[in-house]
Protein backbone atom coordinates (compact mmCIF):
# COMPACT_ATOMS: atom_id res chain seq x y z
CA UNK A 1 0.00 0.00 0.00
CA UNK A 2 1.38 3.51 -1.14
CA UNK A 3 2.27 6.00 1.78
CA UNK A 4 -0.81 8.08 -0.15
CA UNK A 5 -2.83 5.19 0.29
CA UNK A 6 -2.44 4.66 3.58
CA UNK A 7 -3.46 8.17 4.83
CA UNK A 8 -6.78 7.70 3.02
CA UNK A 9 -7.42 4.27 5.02
CA UNK A 10 -6.71 5.89 8.27
CA UNK A 11 -8.75 9.05 7.29
CA UNK A 12 -11.78 6.51 7.57
CA UNK A 13 -11.77 6.42 11.20
CA UNK A 14 -11.73 10.55 12.12
CA UNK A 15 -14.72 12.44 11.63
CA UNK A 16 -15.95 13.99 8.39
CA UNK A 17 -14.24 17.59 8.80
CA UNK A 18 -11.11 15.94 9.71
CA UNK A 19 -11.05 13.90 6.77
CA UNK A 20 -12.10 17.04 4.39
CA UNK A 21 -8.95 19.02 5.98
CA UNK A 22 -6.79 15.87 5.18
CA UNK A 23 -8.22 15.86 1.92
CA UNK A 24 -7.05 18.86 1.31
CA UNK A 25 -3.75 18.42 2.37
CA UNK A 26 -3.26 15.00 0.18
CA UNK A 27 -3.58 17.56 -2.41
CA UNK A 28 -1.29 20.35 -1.66
CA UNK A 29 1.52 17.34 -1.30
CA UNK A 30 0.69 16.22 -4.16
CA UNK A 31 0.76 19.71 -6.07
CA UNK A 32 4.32 20.21 -4.06
CA UNK A 33 5.42 16.96 -5.56
CA UNK A 34 4.37 17.72 -9.47
CA UNK A 35 5.56 21.89 -9.01
CA UNK A 36 8.80 20.45 -7.89
CA UNK A 37 9.06 17.83 -10.91
CA UNK A 38 8.11 20.72 -13.10
CA UNK A 39 11.32 22.75 -12.20
CA UNK A 40 13.64 20.06 -12.42
CA UNK A 41 11.97 18.96 -16.35
CA UNK A 42 12.41 22.68 -16.75
CA UNK A 43 15.95 22.79 -16.02
CA UNK A 44 17.05 19.40 -17.64
CA UNK A 45 15.26 20.84 -21.37
CA UNK A 46 18.36 22.81 -22.59
CA UNK A 47 20.86 20.38 -21.95
CA UNK A 48 18.13 17.83 -24.06
CA UNK A 49 17.31 20.24 -26.89
CA UNK A 50 20.51 21.66 -28.32
CA UNK A 51 19.52 21.88 -31.99
CA UNK A 52 16.06 23.98 -31.36
CA UNK A 53 15.83 25.36 -34.76
CA UNK A 54 15.68 21.75 -36.25
CA UNK A 55 12.05 22.12 -34.93
CA UNK A 56 11.49 24.38 -36.70
CA UNK A 57 13.00 23.16 -40.00
CA UNK A 58 13.55 19.32 -38.97
CA UNK A 59 16.02 17.39 -40.83
CA UNK A 60 17.77 14.07 -40.11
CA UNK A 61 21.26 13.19 -40.16
CA UNK A 62 21.77 9.39 -39.55
CA UNK A 63 24.94 8.13 -37.50
CA UNK A 64 25.19 4.62 -38.86
CA UNK A 65 28.16 3.28 -36.45
CA UNK A 66 26.50 4.10 -33.63
CA UNK A 67 25.86 -0.20 -32.76
CA UNK A 68 28.88 -0.77 -34.08
CA UNK A 69 30.95 -1.07 -31.30
CA UNK A 70 27.96 -2.97 -29.05
CA UNK A 71 27.24 -6.57 -29.50
CA UNK A 72 23.65 -6.26 -28.82
CA UNK A 73 21.91 -5.33 -31.87
CA UNK A 74 18.40 -3.94 -33.16
CA UNK A 75 16.95 -6.10 -35.31
CA UNK A 76 13.79 -7.21 -37.06
CA UNK A 77 10.69 -9.74 -35.58
CA UNK A 78 7.40 -10.84 -35.34
CA UNK A 79 5.36 -12.88 -33.03
CA UNK A 80 3.54 -15.24 -36.08
CA UNK A 81 4.86 -17.89 -33.65
CA UNK A 82 1.89 -16.67 -31.01
CA UNK A 83 -0.70 -14.85 -33.23
CA UNK A 84 -3.38 -16.97 -34.42
CA UNK A 85 -5.19 -14.71 -36.88
CA UNK A 86 -4.46 -13.71 -40.09
CA UNK A 87 -4.35 -9.68 -40.70
CA UNK A 88 -5.43 -8.40 -44.30
CA UNK A 89 -2.00 -7.12 -44.81
CA UNK A 90 -2.86 -6.09 -48.19
CA UNK A 91 -4.81 -3.42 -46.56
CA UNK A 92 -3.60 -3.20 -43.31
CA UNK A 93 -0.27 -3.55 -40.96
CA UNK A 94 0.31 -3.05 -37.38
CA UNK A 95 4.23 -2.55 -36.19
CA UNK A 96 5.70 -1.74 -32.44
CA UNK A 97 9.31 -0.56 -31.33
CA UNK A 98 10.19 -0.54 -27.81
CA UNK A 99 12.28 1.91 -25.62
CA UNK A 100 14.92 1.83 -23.61
CA UNK A 101 16.68 -1.06 -21.60
CA UNK A 102 14.70 -3.54 -23.34
CA UNK A 103 15.78 -7.43 -23.57
CA UNK A 104 14.75 -8.37 -27.31
CA UNK A 105 12.74 -11.52 -25.47
CA UNK A 106 10.70 -8.23 -23.84
CA UNK A 107 10.61 -6.46 -26.57
CA UNK A 108 9.11 -9.93 -27.74
CA UNK A 109 6.97 -10.50 -25.07
CA UNK A 110 5.65 -6.34 -25.24
CA UNK A 111 4.58 -7.30 -29.04
CA UNK A 112 2.63 -10.89 -27.95
CA UNK A 113 0.64 -8.50 -25.36
CA UNK A 114 -0.08 -5.88 -28.12
CA UNK A 115 -1.25 -9.06 -30.52
CA UNK A 116 -3.45 -10.15 -27.92
CA UNK A 117 -5.04 -6.88 -27.41
CA UNK A 118 -5.79 -6.78 -31.34
CA UNK A 119 -7.29 -10.32 -30.54
CA UNK A 120 -4.57 -12.32 -31.81
CA UNK A 121 -2.96 -10.74 -35.19
CA UNK A 122 0.46 -10.42 -35.65
CA UNK A 123 2.37 -7.36 -34.47
CA UNK A 124 5.38 -6.49 -36.62
CA UNK A 125 8.22 -5.72 -34.63
CA UNK A 126 11.33 -3.26 -34.91
CA UNK A 127 13.55 -4.63 -31.69
CA UNK A 128 15.51 -1.53 -30.69
CA UNK A 129 18.51 -2.69 -28.64
CA UNK A 130 19.60 -1.44 -25.64
CA UNK A 131 23.45 -0.92 -24.60
CA UNK A 132 23.22 -0.17 -21.06
CA UNK A 133 21.49 2.62 -19.87
CA UNK A 134 24.18 4.85 -20.32
CA UNK A 135 24.83 4.41 -24.07
CA UNK A 136 20.63 3.99 -23.95
CA UNK A 137 20.43 7.35 -22.62
CA UNK A 138 23.20 9.17 -25.16
CA UNK A 139 21.29 7.55 -28.07
CA UNK A 140 17.87 9.50 -26.93
CA UNK A 141 19.86 12.57 -26.64
CA UNK A 142 21.11 12.37 -30.26
CA UNK A 143 17.95 11.40 -31.74
CA UNK A 144 16.35 14.06 -29.67
CA UNK A 145 18.40 16.14 -31.61
CA UNK A 146 17.81 14.67 -35.06
CA UNK A 147 20.62 12.16 -35.69
CA UNK A 148 19.06 8.89 -36.30
CA UNK A 149 20.33 4.92 -35.37
CA UNK A 150 20.25 1.98 -36.65
CA UNK A 151 16.24 1.71 -35.41
CA UNK A 152 15.48 4.01 -37.37
CA UNK A 153 17.02 2.35 -40.60
CA UNK A 154 14.37 -0.79 -39.65
CA UNK A 155 11.51 1.33 -39.48
CA UNK A 156 12.22 2.21 -42.79
CA UNK A 157 13.23 -1.22 -44.25
CA UNK A 158 9.33 -2.26 -42.47
CA UNK A 159 7.45 0.12 -43.58
CA UNK A 160 9.08 -0.26 -47.38
CA UNK A 161 8.34 -3.92 -47.32
CA UNK A 162 4.68 -3.30 -46.21
CA UNK A 163 3.82 -0.13 -49.01
CA UNK A 164 5.48 -2.28 -51.63
CA UNK A 165 3.25 -5.63 -50.89
CA UNK A 166 0.54 -3.62 -49.85
CA UNK A 167 -2.85 -1.78 -51.78
CA UNK A 168 -2.52 1.54 -52.65
CA UNK A 169 -5.13 2.53 -49.88
CA UNK A 170 -3.35 0.32 -47.80
CA UNK A 171 -2.15 2.07 -43.99
CA UNK A 172 0.23 1.26 -41.23
CA UNK A 173 -0.19 1.47 -37.43
CA UNK A 174 2.85 2.48 -35.63
CA UNK A 175 3.30 1.21 -32.06
CA UNK A 176 5.88 2.98 -30.27
CA UNK A 177 7.06 3.10 -26.77
CA UNK A 178 9.46 6.07 -25.13
CA UNK A 179 12.58 6.03 -26.93
CA UNK A 180 10.64 4.56 -29.88
CA UNK A 181 8.69 7.25 -30.18
CA UNK A 182 11.78 9.33 -30.97
CA UNK A 183 12.99 6.90 -33.55
CA UNK A 184 9.09 6.58 -34.68
CA UNK A 185 9.41 10.38 -35.21
CA UNK A 186 13.11 10.44 -37.17
CA UNK A 187 11.70 7.55 -39.14
CA UNK A 188 9.30 9.60 -40.49
CA UNK A 189 10.72 13.05 -41.11
CA UNK A 190 13.27 11.28 -43.01
CA UNK A 191 10.50 9.11 -45.53
CA UNK A 192 8.72 9.42 -48.54
CA UNK A 193 6.63 11.64 -47.97
CA UNK A 194 3.38 10.17 -49.52
CA UNK A 195 4.10 7.04 -47.81
CA UNK A 196 4.04 8.35 -44.18
CA UNK A 197 1.14 9.96 -45.10
CA UNK A 198 -0.61 6.37 -44.80
CA UNK A 199 0.70 6.00 -41.30
CA UNK A 200 -0.82 6.03 -38.23
CA UNK A 201 0.89 6.17 -35.17
CA UNK A 202 0.35 5.52 -31.02
CA UNK A 203 2.61 6.85 -28.83
CA UNK A 204 2.88 5.32 -25.59
CA UNK A 205 4.38 7.29 -22.24
CA UNK A 206 6.71 9.70 -25.59
CA UNK A 207 10.18 10.37 -25.09
CA UNK A 208 9.63 12.91 -27.86
CA UNK A 209 7.05 13.78 -29.89
CA UNK A 210 5.64 12.97 -33.58
CA UNK A 211 4.97 16.11 -35.83
CA UNK A 212 1.50 15.64 -36.82
CA UNK A 213 1.98 16.38 -40.25
CA UNK A 214 4.17 13.67 -41.08
CA UNK A 215 2.23 11.18 -40.61
CA UNK A 216 -1.63 10.23 -41.00
CA UNK A 217 -2.82 10.99 -38.00
CA UNK A 218 -0.40 10.21 -34.52
CA UNK A 219 -2.07 10.15 -30.67
CA UNK A 220 0.54 10.66 -27.72
CA UNK A 221 -1.01 9.13 -24.55
CA UNK A 222 1.25 9.84 -21.13
CA UNK A 223 0.93 9.77 -17.05
CA UNK A 224 0.82 13.00 -14.91
CA UNK A 225 4.42 14.37 -14.37
CA UNK A 226 4.28 13.07 -10.98
CA UNK A 227 3.72 9.71 -12.34
CA UNK A 228 5.78 10.15 -15.18
CA UNK A 229 8.70 12.58 -15.61
CA UNK A 230 10.13 10.97 -19.36
CA UNK A 231 7.10 12.65 -21.85
CA UNK A 232 7.66 16.28 -19.88
CA UNK A 233 11.53 16.18 -21.18
CA UNK A 234 10.84 17.19 -25.35
CA UNK A 235 9.51 20.74 -24.06
CA UNK A 236 9.64 22.17 -27.95
CA UNK A 237 8.30 19.00 -29.54
CA UNK A 238 5.29 19.08 -27.01
CA UNK A 239 4.04 22.19 -27.83
CA UNK A 240 4.12 20.81 -31.96
CA UNK A 241 2.11 18.01 -31.06
CA UNK A 242 -0.22 19.67 -28.18
CA UNK A 243 -3.61 18.82 -30.25
CA UNK A 244 -2.34 15.13 -30.15
CA UNK A 245 -1.62 14.76 -26.54
CA UNK A 246 -4.03 12.89 -24.01
CA UNK A 247 -2.42 13.03 -20.37
CA UNK A 248 -4.34 9.79 -18.89
CA UNK A 249 -5.40 9.39 -14.85
CA UNK A 250 -3.18 6.27 -13.47
CA UNK A 251 -4.82 3.03 -12.91
CA UNK A 252 -4.70 2.39 -9.28
CA UNK A 253 -2.72 -1.04 -9.84
CA UNK A 254 -0.27 0.98 -12.06
CA UNK A 255 3.27 1.34 -10.39
CA UNK A 256 4.50 4.49 -8.63
CA UNK A 257 6.72 5.15 -11.90
CA UNK A 258 3.91 4.73 -14.54
CA UNK A 259 5.99 4.59 -17.77
CA UNK A 260 5.32 0.95 -18.90
CA UNK A 261 3.59 0.57 -22.31
CA UNK A 262 1.94 -2.41 -20.44
CA UNK A 263 0.71 -0.58 -17.59
CA UNK A 264 -3.25 -0.59 -16.66
CA UNK A 265 -3.30 2.90 -17.05
CA UNK A 266 -2.25 2.82 -20.96
CA UNK A 267 -4.72 -0.92 -21.67
CA UNK A 268 -7.93 0.78 -22.15
CA UNK A 269 -6.68 3.63 -24.86
CA UNK A 270 -4.59 0.79 -26.62
CA UNK A 271 -7.52 -2.03 -26.51
CA UNK A 272 -9.86 0.93 -28.02
CA UNK A 273 -7.68 2.54 -30.78
CA UNK A 274 -6.70 -0.83 -31.86
CA UNK A 275 -10.13 -2.04 -32.48
CA UNK A 276 -10.97 1.63 -34.30
CA UNK A 277 -8.44 0.76 -36.56
CA UNK A 278 -9.20 -2.78 -37.23
CA UNK A 279 -13.48 -2.54 -37.48
CA UNK A 280 -12.29 0.58 -39.79
CA UNK A 281 -10.36 -1.77 -42.14
CA UNK A 282 -7.01 0.73 -41.53
CA UNK A 283 -9.06 3.96 -42.44
CA UNK A 284 -9.47 5.35 -39.24
CA UNK A 285 -7.60 5.63 -35.55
Amino acid sequence: MSFLSSIKSFVGYITSTDQNRIEEVIDDIKLKIETTATKVVQKIIPFVQKNKDLYLSPRITFDDTFEDKFVNKSQLFDVTEISYKQLNEKKMGIGFINGVNTTLDAAKGIAGYLSELTGGYNIKGVYNATHGWHNDLKESYKGLNFTATRPVRLLHVTWNKFFTEADNDATFLQICHSQGVIHTRNALISFDPEKRKRIFVIGIGPAGYIFPENCRRVLHYRAPLRSDPIPYLDGLGEKIAKDTIYTLKPHKKSDKFDHQITSSTYQPVLISNLKTYLDSGGKEL
